[in-house]
């Protein structure tokens, strides 16, 4: 359960949510939530199933058992989806390149790789708009 902590934790900075915005989308108190990230309490099956809707991740994800991340598409029709595709290939291939070279930080390939999303996603949204 360790694991489920430190990743709802990790979740809500993400999404930066406050534990009191996260309890009012779940329906707790402020504390319930404190409990969750410090192991005091376990969440009922219900809420393990809200929070994942909430952070739009697989349950296993969330528990820790997975590192998976999932992106959720399907509202998305297959024009829209193939920049996404390309994204995450593009990003897939430059920690392949990291990985077998071992010369490059993560943190300048990182940057590159939102770099291109953001010029990419500024592109799709300059051409939705005209």
């Amino acid at each position: 359960m360790d694991n489920f902590a430190t990743r709802l934790k990790e979740l809500r900075m993400q999404y930066r949510l406050t534990q009191t915005q996260l309890a009012e989308r779940l329906g707790v108190s402020k504390s319930t939530i404190s409990y969750y990230e410090l192991l005091e309490r376990t969440p009922s099956p219900d809420i393990l199933v809200r929070l994942a809707e909430v952070f739009n991740v697989s349950l296993d994800y969330l528990m820790g058992l997975n590192r998976k991340q999932i992106i959720e598409i399907s509202n998305l029709n297959e024009e829209d989806i193939k920049p996404v595709k390309d994204i995450i290939n593009y990003l897939s291939n430059i920690m392949k390149i990291k990985r077998s070279k071992r010369k490059q930080s993560l943190t300048s390939n990182l940057y590159l790789g939102f770099t291109v999303v953001l010029c990419i996603l500024n592109c799709q949204l300059s051409i939705v708009r005209y």
